[in-house]
């Protein structure tokens, strides 16, 4: 058994970064760089040779689907090899890895395996499914009902062999890029092959935007918006829904920096 930690970097440093360590399987570390800072891919570049890390310089940021199939292919495809992927701001426990082997050898049919991840407000992943949302779960069954739920990317454990027949939706950017992952695998392998590590509990922490500049809001919003529309046309067949569920984000972002700018992405 041998882990590939994949972080997906965007200008900022790899020494700051999640390392995890075990004495029980080889970890290999692939760091993807989306940085468009010459400083920042010079430095990253510089700390991987001197640490023996895997560095792949992506020229540009062209999206998070891109960067993992990028390093994927990097990967040997068989059943020892396993994928694991990190946010580079994610505080995993010293016995992350080894929950992981655990959960592996105990259930062999089981293909994807993802912890619990607790933000601010409750259980943001496994995240429970509500007509075409995402919300935070209430119930902790997850197992029981696999098919009621999606994962964030963030400590997802994938099989390696998982990729010979599914990749990253390189039409998307950003967002909703692990839930059109999690419906790809659903739909090619069905629900049985994801197992929630239901003792293993991650906080993650996200900064507020409420200070952020119009055009920092903005740019962000546009992203957010694209990808929602085209993962409502992909997965529901029309836009339509998705420009329901930003219209309310829109309106907030409208009165912040009094503007109509953010309702009219809506229909771009």
């Amino acid at each position: 058994m041998k882990f590939f930690l994949v972080t997906v970097i965007y200008n900022c440093f790899i020494e700051n970064s999640t390392k995890l360590r075990s004495d029980t399987v080889e970890v290999e570390y692939i760091f993807v760089d989306n940085s468009t800072t010459l400083e920042i891919k010079e430095k990253n570049q510089a700390y991987c040779n001197e640490n023996h890390l895997r560095y792949i310089d992506m020229h540009g940021n062209f999206g998070l689907p891109k960067a993992y199939n990028e390093a994927i292919k990097n990967i040997e495809i068989n059943e020892q090899n396993w994928i694991l992927i990190s946010d580079d701001d994610t505080n995993f426990p010293e016995n992350f890895l080894d929950n992981y082997i655990i959960a592996i050898r105990d259930n062999p049919q089981k293909k994807v395996f993802v912890p619990i991840i607790n933000d601010s407000v409750g259980i943001m992943s496994p995240a429970q499914q509500k007509g075409k949302k995402f919300v935070h779960s209430i119930e902790t069954d997850f197992n029981s009902h696999i098919e009621n739920y999606s994962f964030i990317n963030s400590g997802t454990c994938i099989n390696s062999k998982v990729f010979e027949s599914i990749t990253y939706d390189e039409n998307l950017f950003l967002d909703y890029v692990d839930h059109d992952f999690v419906n790809s695998v659903k739909e090619k392998f069905g629900n049985d092959v994801f197992f929630v590590i239901q003792d293993l509990k991650i906080n993650q922490n996200f900064s507020g935007v409420s200070n952020n500049s119009f055009e920092s809001d903005f740019s962000r919003f546009k992203i957010y918006a694209k990808d929602l529309k085209y993962y409502h046309q992909k997965w529901y067949g029309t836009k339509k829904t998705a420009i329901r569920q930003l219209y309310l984000r829109a309106v907030k972002l409208c009165l912040k920096h009094k503007c109509f700018d953010f309702l009219k992405v809506l229909y771009d």
